[in-house]
Protein backbone atom coordinates (compact mmCIF):
# COMPACT_ATOMS: atom_id res chain seq x y z
CA UNK A 1 0.00 0.00 0.00
CA UNK A 2 1.45 3.47 -1.06
CA UNK A 3 0.32 6.58 0.90
CA UNK A 4 0.95 9.67 -1.29
CA UNK A 5 1.72 12.38 1.24
CA UNK A 6 1.20 16.17 0.36
CA UNK A 7 -0.22 19.58 2.12
CA UNK A 8 -3.70 19.34 2.82
CA UNK A 9 -6.55 21.31 1.01
CA UNK A 10 -9.51 23.00 1.18
CA UNK A 11 -11.53 20.37 -0.26
CA UNK A 12 -9.57 18.07 1.77
CA UNK A 13 -11.83 19.46 5.08
CA UNK A 14 -14.53 17.72 4.60
CA UNK A 15 -12.83 14.11 4.94
CA UNK A 16 -11.52 15.04 7.87
CA UNK A 17 -14.61 13.87 9.80
CA UNK A 18 -14.39 10.51 8.22
CA UNK A 19 -10.36 10.26 9.45
CA UNK A 20 -11.33 11.21 12.90
CA UNK A 21 -14.83 10.30 13.40
CA UNK A 22 -16.94 8.34 10.77
CA UNK A 23 -19.62 7.44 13.09
CA UNK A 24 -20.70 11.06 13.47
CA UNK A 25 -21.04 12.03 10.02
CA UNK A 26 -24.79 11.71 9.41
CA UNK A 27 -24.93 13.47 13.52
CA UNK A 28 -25.90 17.40 13.73
CA UNK A 29 -23.58 19.63 13.06
CA UNK A 30 -23.90 20.91 17.15
CA UNK A 31 -23.07 17.08 18.36
CA UNK A 32 -20.20 16.53 15.87
CA UNK A 33 -18.35 19.70 16.84
CA UNK A 34 -19.04 18.74 20.42
CA UNK A 35 -17.68 15.23 20.33
CA UNK A 36 -15.33 15.15 17.52
CA UNK A 37 -14.07 18.80 17.73
CA UNK A 38 -13.26 20.87 14.45
CA UNK A 39 -12.12 17.45 12.66
CA UNK A 40 -16.07 17.00 12.88
CA UNK A 41 -17.14 19.93 10.59
CA UNK A 42 -15.81 21.48 7.18
CA UNK A 43 -16.15 25.14 8.26
CA UNK A 44 -13.88 24.43 11.27
CA UNK A 45 -11.49 22.48 9.85
CA UNK A 46 -10.97 25.31 7.12
CA UNK A 47 -10.37 27.35 10.65
CA UNK A 48 -8.11 24.98 11.82
CA UNK A 49 -6.07 25.23 8.18
CA UNK A 50 -5.69 29.03 8.60
CA UNK A 51 -4.59 28.82 11.92
CA UNK A 52 -1.71 26.50 11.60
CA UNK A 53 -0.57 28.41 8.40
CA UNK A 54 -1.19 31.88 9.61
CA UNK A 55 1.48 30.76 13.03
CA UNK A 56 3.67 29.25 10.20
CA UNK A 57 2.65 25.71 10.92
CA UNK A 58 1.01 22.82 8.37
CA UNK A 59 -1.33 20.01 7.68
CA UNK A 60 -0.45 17.11 5.55
CA UNK A 61 -2.79 14.13 4.47
CA UNK A 62 -2.39 10.87 3.11
CA UNK A 63 -3.84 9.35 0.28
CA UNK A 64 -4.78 5.69 -0.76
CA UNK A 65 -5.78 5.41 -4.17
CA UNK A 66 -7.10 8.97 -4.34
CA UNK A 67 -9.01 8.12 -1.33
CA UNK A 68 -7.74 10.66 2.00
CA UNK A 69 -6.70 8.15 4.78
CA UNK A 70 -5.06 10.47 7.17
CA UNK A 71 -3.43 13.32 8.22
CA UNK A 72 -0.80 15.05 10.47
CA UNK A 73 -0.74 18.67 11.84
CA UNK A 74 2.70 20.48 12.87
CA UNK A 75 3.74 23.42 14.07
CA UNK A 76 6.61 25.65 15.10
CA UNK A 77 7.03 25.52 19.29
CA UNK A 78 9.22 28.29 20.16
CA UNK A 79 8.03 28.67 23.39
CA UNK A 80 9.01 25.57 24.78
CA UNK A 81 10.80 25.24 27.81
CA UNK A 82 13.22 22.72 26.52
CA UNK A 83 13.74 25.26 23.24
CA UNK A 84 12.60 25.82 19.64
CA UNK A 85 11.52 22.24 18.07
CA UNK A 86 8.98 21.29 15.66
CA UNK A 87 6.08 19.74 17.14
CA UNK A 88 3.44 17.08 15.93
CA UNK A 89 -0.02 18.55 17.08
CA UNK A 90 -2.38 15.39 15.58
CA UNK A 91 -1.62 12.75 14.11
CA UNK A 92 -4.34 10.22 12.69
CA UNK A 93 -5.29 7.60 10.25
CA UNK A 94 -8.38 6.11 9.69
CA UNK A 95 -9.53 2.66 10.78
CA UNK A 96 -9.25 -0.09 8.30
CA UNK A 97 -5.75 1.86 7.22
CA UNK A 98 -3.22 1.41 10.21
CA UNK A 99 -0.61 -0.69 10.80
CA UNK A 100 0.02 -0.49 6.95
CA UNK A 101 2.56 2.66 7.01
CA UNK A 102 0.37 5.72 6.35
CA UNK A 103 0.95 6.65 10.22
CA UNK A 104 4.83 6.35 9.22
CA UNK A 105 4.52 8.28 5.73
CA UNK A 106 2.98 11.20 7.82
CA UNK A 107 5.49 11.41 10.05
CA UNK A 108 8.56 11.28 7.62
CA UNK A 109 6.68 14.59 5.88
CA UNK A 110 6.53 16.04 9.39
CA UNK A 111 10.41 14.94 9.76
CA UNK A 112 11.35 16.74 6.42
CA UNK A 113 8.76 19.75 7.01
CA UNK A 114 10.83 20.21 10.50
CA UNK A 115 14.56 19.44 8.67
CA UNK A 116 13.25 22.33 6.17
CA UNK A 117 12.22 24.94 8.83
CA UNK A 118 15.73 24.75 10.16
CA UNK A 119 14.21 22.90 13.68
CA UNK A 120 16.96 20.36 15.55
CA UNK A 121 13.97 18.32 17.24
CA UNK A 122 10.62 17.22 16.11
CA UNK A 123 8.55 16.40 19.45
CA UNK A 124 4.99 14.94 20.57
CA UNK A 125 2.81 14.10 23.16
CA UNK A 126 1.67 10.78 22.10
CA UNK A 127 -1.93 9.30 22.17
CA UNK A 128 -2.30 7.09 24.78
CA UNK A 129 -0.66 3.61 23.28
CA UNK A 130 0.85 5.01 20.39
CA UNK A 131 4.06 5.46 22.64
CA UNK A 132 6.09 2.14 20.81
CA UNK A 133 4.85 3.65 17.49
CA UNK A 134 6.89 7.15 17.62
CA UNK A 135 9.96 4.69 19.57
CA UNK A 136 10.00 2.48 16.44
CA UNK A 137 10.07 5.88 14.14
CA UNK A 138 13.47 6.75 16.75
CA UNK A 139 11.82 9.16 18.95
CA UNK A 140 12.67 9.19 22.48
CA UNK A 141 11.41 10.27 25.66
CA UNK A 142 13.63 13.28 26.63
CA UNK A 143 11.16 14.70 29.67
CA UNK A 144 7.63 13.95 31.44
CA UNK A 145 4.60 16.03 32.31
CA UNK A 146 1.66 15.80 34.95
CA UNK A 147 -1.77 17.24 35.00
CA UNK A 148 -3.48 18.52 37.98
CA UNK A 149 -6.61 20.31 38.77
CA UNK A 150 -8.13 23.26 41.84
CA UNK A 151 -11.10 23.37 42.81
CA UNK A 152 -11.12 27.64 43.29
CA UNK A 153 -13.58 29.19 45.50
CA UNK A 154 -16.63 30.87 44.99
CA UNK A 155 -15.67 34.72 45.14
CA UNK A 156 -16.02 36.19 41.78
CA UNK A 157 -15.69 39.73 41.83
CA UNK A 158 -12.63 41.68 40.46
CA UNK A 159 -9.12 40.25 39.76
CA UNK A 160 -6.66 40.37 42.57
CA UNK A 161 -4.71 43.19 42.71
CA UNK A 162 -1.10 43.41 40.60
CA UNK A 163 -2.95 41.93 37.90
CA UNK A 164 -4.33 43.72 34.96
CA UNK A 165 -6.96 42.13 32.11
CA UNK A 166 -5.92 41.27 28.54
CA UNK A 167 -6.89 40.36 25.81
CA UNK A 168 -6.67 39.07 22.22
CA UNK A 169 -4.34 41.53 20.84
CA UNK A 170 -2.16 41.56 23.69
CA UNK A 171 -0.02 38.22 22.47
CA UNK A 172 2.64 37.08 24.74
CA UNK A 173 5.06 36.73 22.02
CA UNK A 174 8.38 36.13 22.70
CA UNK A 175 7.39 34.07 26.13
CA UNK A 176 7.66 30.23 27.03
CA UNK A 177 4.94 28.26 28.24
CA UNK A 178 5.30 27.24 31.52
CA UNK A 179 2.14 25.22 32.10
CA UNK A 180 -0.89 25.12 30.04
CA UNK A 181 -2.16 22.42 27.21
CA UNK A 182 -0.03 19.89 25.32
CA UNK A 183 -0.38 22.36 22.61
CA UNK A 184 2.16 25.08 21.80
CA UNK A 185 1.12 28.11 23.29
CA UNK A 186 0.11 30.39 20.40
CA UNK A 187 -1.79 28.00 18.76
CA UNK A 188 -3.76 27.34 22.24
CA UNK A 189 -4.21 31.19 22.56
CA UNK A 190 -5.30 32.46 19.22
CA UNK A 191 -7.52 29.25 19.27
CA UNK A 192 -8.60 30.36 22.63
CA UNK A 193 -9.97 33.76 21.55
CA UNK A 194 -10.66 32.91 18.00
CA UNK A 195 -12.54 29.75 17.49
CA UNK A 196 -16.13 29.95 17.21
CA UNK A 197 -16.91 26.31 16.40
CA UNK A 198 -15.85 24.20 19.15
CA UNK A 199 -16.11 26.88 22.57
CA UNK A 200 -18.81 28.14 23.43
CA UNK A 201 -17.15 31.05 26.23
CA UNK A 202 -15.13 33.72 25.60
CA UNK A 203 -11.45 33.27 27.70
CA UNK A 204 -10.34 35.16 29.88
CA UNK A 205 -6.55 36.55 30.35
CA UNK A 206 -4.31 38.56 32.45
CA UNK A 207 -0.86 39.91 32.79
CA UNK A 208 0.68 39.74 36.69
CA UNK A 209 2.59 42.95 36.76
CA UNK A 210 3.45 42.67 40.21
CA UNK A 211 6.74 40.57 41.14
CA UNK A 212 4.98 39.71 44.52
CA UNK A 213 2.03 37.83 42.97
CA UNK A 214 3.51 35.11 41.58
CA UNK A 215 6.67 36.40 40.86
CA UNK A 216 5.51 37.94 37.61
CA UNK A 217 5.57 39.46 35.14
CA UNK A 218 3.69 36.30 33.54
CA UNK A 219 0.81 36.20 31.11
CA UNK A 220 -2.52 33.64 32.78
CA UNK A 221 -4.75 32.58 29.81
CA UNK A 222 -7.97 31.00 31.40
CA UNK A 223 -8.85 28.79 28.16
CA UNK A 224 -12.72 28.31 28.98
CA UNK A 225 -14.30 24.99 28.20
CA UNK A 226 -17.65 25.52 30.24
CA UNK A 227 -18.88 28.51 32.08
CA UNK A 228 -17.32 27.81 35.54
CA UNK A 229 -14.65 25.62 33.99
CA UNK A 230 -10.79 26.18 32.54
CA UNK A 231 -7.84 25.16 31.51
CA UNK A 232 -5.12 27.53 32.80
CA UNK A 233 -2.20 28.19 30.25
CA UNK A 234 0.59 30.22 31.72
CA UNK A 235 3.61 32.42 29.76
CA UNK A 236 6.63 33.38 31.50
CA UNK A 237 9.81 35.61 30.65
CA UNK A 238 11.93 32.65 31.55
CA UNK A 239 12.09 28.62 32.91
CA UNK A 240 10.65 29.41 36.70
CA UNK A 241 11.34 27.24 39.72
CA UNK A 242 9.37 25.58 41.75
CA UNK A 243 9.09 28.22 44.21
CA UNK A 244 7.86 30.33 41.41
CA UNK A 245 5.55 27.42 40.47
CA UNK A 246 4.02 27.30 43.73
CA UNK A 247 3.29 31.22 43.90
CA UNK A 248 2.04 30.98 40.28
CA UNK A 249 -0.42 28.21 40.63
CA UNK A 250 -1.99 30.01 44.12
CA UNK A 251 -2.63 33.59 41.75
CA UNK A 252 -3.91 31.11 39.33
CA UNK A 253 -6.82 29.90 41.66
CA UNK A 254 -7.34 33.20 43.50
CA UNK A 255 -7.99 34.50 39.51
CA UNK A 256 -9.98 32.19 38.42
CA UNK A 257 -11.80 32.58 41.50
CA UNK A 258 -12.21 35.95 41.03
CA UNK A 259 -13.56 35.40 37.67
CA UNK A 260 -16.31 32.98 38.35
CA UNK A 261 -14.54 29.63 37.36
CA UNK A 262 -14.09 27.44 40.06
CA UNK A 263 -12.54 23.89 38.55
CA UNK A 264 -8.93 24.80 36.61
CA UNK A 265 -6.95 22.42 34.84
CA UNK A 266 -3.29 22.71 34.07
CA UNK A 267 -0.70 20.51 32.46
CA UNK A 268 3.08 21.45 33.07
CA UNK A 269 6.18 20.05 33.66
CA UNK A 270 6.80 16.97 36.47
CA UNK A 271 9.44 18.42 38.26
CA UNK A 272 6.75 20.80 39.14
CA UNK A 273 4.37 18.27 40.74
CA UNK A 274 5.27 18.95 43.87
CA UNK A 275 4.59 22.51 43.64
CA UNK A 276 1.10 22.34 42.57
CA UNK A 277 0.10 20.15 45.31
CA UNK A 278 1.66 22.62 47.69
CA UNK A 279 -0.71 24.82 46.06
CA UNK A 280 -4.04 22.88 46.70
CA UNK A 281 -4.08 21.03 43.59
CA UNK A 282 -4.86 18.03 42.93
CA UNK A 283 -2.43 16.11 40.90
CA UNK A 284 -3.87 13.83 38.48
CA UNK A 285 -1.04 11.87 36.44
CA UNK A 286 2.50 12.26 36.46
CA UNK A 287 3.54 10.11 33.71
CA UNK A 288 2.38 12.04 30.57
CA UNK A 289 5.28 11.06 28.46
CA UNK A 290 6.96 13.98 25.69
CA UNK A 291 9.17 12.29 23.10
CA UNK A 292 11.50 13.59 20.62
CA UNK A 293 13.69 13.17 17.49
CA UNK A 294 16.84 14.80 17.18
CA UNK A 295 16.49 15.60 13.14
Amino acid sequence: MKAVVRPARRDDCINFIDIHCPELRRHARKERLAKCGWWGDEEACVFLLRLYRGLGGEVFVAEVSNEVVGEVEVLPHSDCLLGPRAYVNVLWVKEGFRGKGVGRALVGEAVEWARNKGFEALDTIPEEGSEGFYGRLGFERVATQCKAMVRAGEAGGKAPAGVRGVHAQDVPAGMLLAAGTYRPGLFTWFAAWFDTFTRRHHPIAYEVTDPEVGGGPWVLLLDRFSRRGASAVVFTRGKPGCGEVEAMARAVAEAASASGINQVFIQTWREYAGALRRAGYSVLRVDVPWLSLRL
